[in-house]
C-alpha cells in the first residue's frame, strides 16, 4: 500500500472518530435536555463532559481538514492571481499551518503531561480531566503528520 492511500485511510478513521464523538455530544445534550425538563433532575458533569468530548471531536476533525485542505480560506486574493502564484501562496499558507498545528500540539502534549500529576477533575463525577487532553493531543498528532503528506501532494500534482 503506498503512503499517500495509508494517510488516507488514517484521515477516514480519524473523520469517524470525530463524527463519533459529535455523536457522542448530541446525544448527551438530548439527554440532558429531556432529564431537565422532564425528569427535573440533570446529569452530572453534562457540560463538563460535552465540553471536553467538544474539544476533542474539534482536534481529530483537523486531521481531515487539512488532508483536504477544506480548512477556512480567503480565496478572494488567491483567485486574481496567476496559477504559479497560488501555488506558491499555497505553500506559504501550509507551511504556516504546519508551523501552528505543530506548536499547538505540542502545548496541548506539555499541557497533558502536567495534568495527569495535577489530579484535575471535574465537578461532579471526579472523572480525570488529562484523558480527554490526551485524545484530543492524538488528534492533533495525526493533523500535524498528514499536513506534509497534504502538502507533498499539492506541490507534487499542481506541476
Amino acid at each position: 500500500m503506498d503512503f499517500d492511500r495509508l494517510i488516507d485511510r488514517f484521515v477516514a478513521a480519524a473523520d469517524f472518530a470525530a463524527a463519533l464523538f459529535l455523536a457522542a455530544i448530541t446525544a448527551l445534550t438530548f439527554a440532558e435536555v429531556f432529564m431537565r425538563y422532564v425528569v427535573r433532575q440533570g446529569i452530572p458533569d453534562a457540560f463538563d463532559i460535552g465540553r471536553l468530548l467538544l474539544c476533542v471531536a474539534l482536534f481529530w476533525g483537523l486531521a481531515g481538514c487539512c488532508r483536504r485542505g477544506e480548512h477556512i480560506q480567503v480565496d478572494l486574493f488567491w483567485a486574481a492571481l496567476p496559477r504559479r502564484a497560488q501555488l506558491v501562496v499555497d505553500v506559504i499558507a501550509m507551511l504556516v499551518l504546519f508551523v501552528a498545528m505543530a506548536v499547538l500540539a505540542w502545548m496541548v502534549f506539555i499541557r497533558v503531561i502536567e495534568m495527569v500529576p495535577s489530579g484535575r477533575t471535574t465537578g461532579d463525577l471526579l472523572l480525570p480531566v488529562w484523558p480527554f487532553f490526551a485524545v484530543a493531543s492524538l488528534g492533533l498528532g495525526l493533523a500535524v503528520i498528514v499536513i506534509p503528506a497534504y502538502l507533498y501532494r499539492l506541490i507534487t500534482q499542481r506541476r
